[in-house]
């Protein structure tokens, strides 16, 4: 059997605990540190006001959805504070360390007394001490959380504040998009609807580059062709209801979508003024990726690359 002189048994557990002392860790950092932390909140307070607004979306299948939205128009500010801790980090640290201790220390413990009680094993059971330093912090870290007191504000700054729009509309009513002339792809220079409710401004404007989308009414057939025209709006005969505004995104147009990432869609009014539409460029082009060519196959997978494999079952 294999036993350990006292001093190696000693100094293993210094460096042991040097390594896994997560309260003395963590304690070592508050002292090197200004024992200071931060917190930003935004404070939204409704006025009594509020402007109904045309808004945008494109579906899973390429429909145009119009909704004319009411929403409340909000003063909001950023909140800056800035809280002291007293004593040492938040109690839930030291927790979470003791946590940490006894279940590292456990397994250690465990192992080492499963290793050692066979018959045929040449290892000391002294080695169970590799366990001490956990048990050692794990105590140490709850008296820590005993002994700190919780962080105390000291400071508290407000931003000006800015109006916006609410984020839950108060009311909304879906719209047939008449008022759509065209859908464009591209990039627009303007001030934001935000920035023209603060300090007024001009329209946005489409950079020269845009690029028009053909639309059609109604319903798309069930498998569109690549690289085929758009369907007659008439085709499929008479629809029911008001008819949905399809995009017809062709290959080229796809791809120039997916080589620049800046780029996103624009309505277009009768009076000439746009406005963005609500759409995700990653889960649009997704299902047309496949046709892309390699250079614009390649910046789409950069720009969209797909998501982590779960380990669920």
């Amino acid at each position: 059997m294999i036993r350990k002189p006292l001093g190696t048994i000693l100094t293993s557990i210094v460096m042991a605990y040097l390594v896994a002392g997560c309260g003395a860790v963590f304690d070592t950092a508050y002292a090197l540190g200004d024992g200071k932390y931060h917190e930003s909140v935004t404070d939204n307070r409704p006025t009594e006001h509020s402007e109904q607004l045309m808004e945008y979306e494109v579906d899973a299948s390429l429909g145009l959805q119009c909704f004319a939205r009411t929403r409340q128009i909000e003063r909001s500010a950023s909140i800056h504070k800035t809280y002291e801790y007293r004593g040492g980090f938040a109690k839930s640290t030291y927790a979470g360390a003791a946590i940490a201790d006894g279940v590292i220390g456990s397994l250690i413990a465990g192992t080492m007394l499963a290793i050692c009680a066979q018959e045929d094993s040449d290892v000391s059971c002294v080695n169970t001490v590799w366990a001490s330093p956990f048990a050692v912090d794990l105590i140490y870290s709850l008296i820590r959380r005993k002994s700190v007191r919780d962080p105390v504000l000291v400071g508290k700054t407000r931003s000006s504040d800015s109006l916006v729009h609410s984020e839950t509309p108060i009311d909304e009513q879906q719209t047939d998009c008449s008022d759509v002339t065209a859908v464009w792809l591209g990039t627009a220079t303007g001030p934001s609807r935000e920035q023209r409710l603060n300090s007024g401004g001009g329209e946005r404007e489409l950079s020269a580059e845009a690029i028009e989308i053909p639309m059609t009414v109604g319903a798309l057939p069930p498998a569109q062709v690549p690289g085929a025209p758009p369907p007659s709006p008439t085709a499929g005969g008479p629809a029911a209801g008001p008819a949905t505004p399809h995009l017809f995104l062709s290959p080229g147009i796809a791809e120039a979508w997916a080589t620049q990432s800046q780029a996103t869609l624009w309505v277009q009014r009768p009076n000439g003024s746009i406005a963005r539409i609500k759409v995700d460029r990653c889960t649009t082009l997704r299902p047309l990726a496949f046709g892309f060519k390699t250079d614009a196959r390649a910046a789409f997978d950069r720009g969209c690359p797909l998501p982590a494999p779960s380990n669920g079952r």
